[in-house]
């Protein structure tokens, strides 16, 4: 059996739509029909995540031969799934949720920064006061590019922070393998 077909089989056991699988791998629906067809190939860190939310192995997801139906014997204990993927190095820590909680933080430094780069700048020089031109526009630039990353930080600071709540409503409601929220 081909991995598109034992993808099918264990989102089918689950009764889950190829829309609510999509959703709990933060992929798209699309891409969970291309691997169901077979059309594209799985990157090795999805065919994991797939493992952990089945209770897979590799092994069984991708046998093309032998016992068709799911084994017991290729059924992880959730407790060895964990001491796996901590001695793989493996770690949900490179969820969406943190990868947004990263972003609001960058975010915030960098308008920290260019919010002391503009304020240093308008202090230490008057565009009116310049000595020659060229100071004056360099010091006119300085403040509109200095601005512009101002607006940027913040538009990303906003971004950010939308981006996170969404995220972390999606993980609050994720289920664990055995239906349990988490």
């Amino acid at each position: 059996m081909k991995f598109g077909n034992r993808l099918v089989e264990l989102r089918e056991k689950r009764n889950l739509s190829q829309e609510e699988l999509a959703d709990k791998l933060h992929v798209s629906r699309q891409t969970v029909s291309n691997w169901e067809n077979d059309k594209v190939s799985i990157d090795v860190d999805k065919a994991a995540e797939i493992c952990r939310f089945f209770g897979v192995d590799m092994n069984y997801l991708f046998m093309e031969s032998g016992n068709e139906s799911l084994r017991e014997d290729t059924v992880f204990n959730t407790s060895q799934l964990d001491a796996q993927n901590r001695a793989t190095g493996y770690t949900r820590s490179q969820s969406p949720t943190k990868i947004w909680l990263t972003a609001i933080i960058i975010s915030v430094v960098m308008c920290v920064v260019f919010t002391v780069f503009e304020t240093v700048v308008l202090l230490r020089g008057d565009i009116g006061n310049a000595a020659t031109v060229l100071t004056s526009t360099l010091l006119l630039c300085a403040v509109i590019f200095g601005g512009l990353a101002l607006l940027m930080s913040l538009f990303m600071l906003v971004l950010s922070a939308v981006m996170y709540r969404r995220s972390k409503q999606k993980d609050s409601a994720e289920t664990n393998c055995d239906g349990t929220k988490q």
